[in-house]
């Protein structure tokens, strides 16, 4: 009989695409998993002189699912790095490091991978661990609601699967953050009437297979623009952003994190630059007695002066990633 708490989940980087990796997992304490491998059907649709359906063969096989969890100040640079490919350190705060995420412009492996493969080893309580690897991270959603831990749901794709003997987890110390240490700003000015945040990015991944002897992909990469799309719940103060939404007007969010407890001379903190966000949705409408709140929608764009759409930057005590 197997039972969830009884399970784990590592992740590992590969150098490269087509190269299992399990030497350097960080394990992540995680809410739930939906990572599976999908194997698709091939029938034959030549006729035999039977009523019956004829044999099956496997057909294309492919990995997909979605880990969520809650955030962790050092785990999850790991995950922001598999989402924008890359990690640079910035010097120090404190005794801290300072790691900033942005997007590439270019491919992580020109031709074969858009952003940086992964092993996974999932262990369900079993005999074996399922291992699988040349994985990527198609979505990642941070979500932030007042009375709750940060979460966040990173949504997968890979080409393979193995089996294997599972490892001993350990895990990093470290603690949630909480939404009493959120702030949020809108065009340089604090603001303090929001709810809640879902901030979804999409690299528009596309798994291709080929005649290669194999029955899962080759490549992944991408198949349309990089996205950002932000969500949300904040009172209806004056008419300031009701109107901006109306002329369509650019505006800076920052959405900064920053852990109360003291580590190393620095706290720690995660923030989240979006230097042009525009309102997609924004229903100012009466609900009944109390007070207004605005369900809105956004998007974050590509702003030519700070050079992304999305930038996220973390301290904390990790070195690198």
């Amino acid at each position: 009989m197997a039972y969830g708490q009884g399970g784990h989940i590592g992740i590992s980087f590969q150098d490269s695409f087509g190269t299992l990796n399990v030497s350097s997992m960080d394990y992540v304490p995680f809410i739930s998993e939906s990572v599976t491998e999908k194997i698709e059907s091939l029938v034959s649709e030549g006729i035999t002189a039977r009523i019956d359906e004829p044999d099956e063969y496997p057909g294309m096989a492919s990995v997909e699912g979605d880990i969520v969890m809650e955030v962790h100040p050092l785990l999850v640079g790991k995950l922001l790095k598999a989402y924008f490919g890359q990690s640079s350190q910035d010097g120090y705060v404190g005794s801290c490091y300072r790691h900033i995420f942005v997007g590439l412009e270019d491919d992580w492996d020109a031709g074969r991978c858009a952003v940086p493969p992964m092993t996974l080893e999932i262990y369900r309580d079993t005999g074996s661990a399922y291992r699988y690897y040349d994985v990527v991270a198609n979505q990642l959603t941070l979500e932030i609601a007042q009375g709750a831990f940060y979460k966040c749901t990173l949504g997968l794709m890979g080409a393979g699967f193995a089996w294997g003997n599972k490892l001993t987890p350990s895990y990093l110390p470290g603690s949630y953050y909480t939404w009493d240490t959120c702030s949020v700003s809108l065009a340089q000015a604090a603001v303090d009437g929001v709810g809640n945040f879902t901030i979804t990015m999409n690299n528009a991944l596309e798994g291709k297979a080929y005649l290669d002897t194999t029955r899962s992909y080759n490549r992944i990469l991408r198949n349309g623009s990089r996205t950002v799309e932000i969500a949300g719940t904040m009172l209806l103060e004056g008419d300031t952003q009701a109107r901006k939404y109306r002329d369509r007007e650019a505006q800076r969010m920052v959405i900064t994190a920053t852990d109360p407890s003291t580590v190393m001379g620095a706290h720690n903190q995660l923030a989240g630059d979006f230097p042009a966000m525009r309102y997609t949705e924004f229903p100012a409408n009466i609900g009944g007695v109390g007070l207004i709140e605005v369900g809105f929608s956004a998007k974050a764009t590509y702003d030519t002066t700070s050079s992304y759409a999305a930038q996220f930057t973390l301290v904390n005590t990790m070195a690198a990633y």
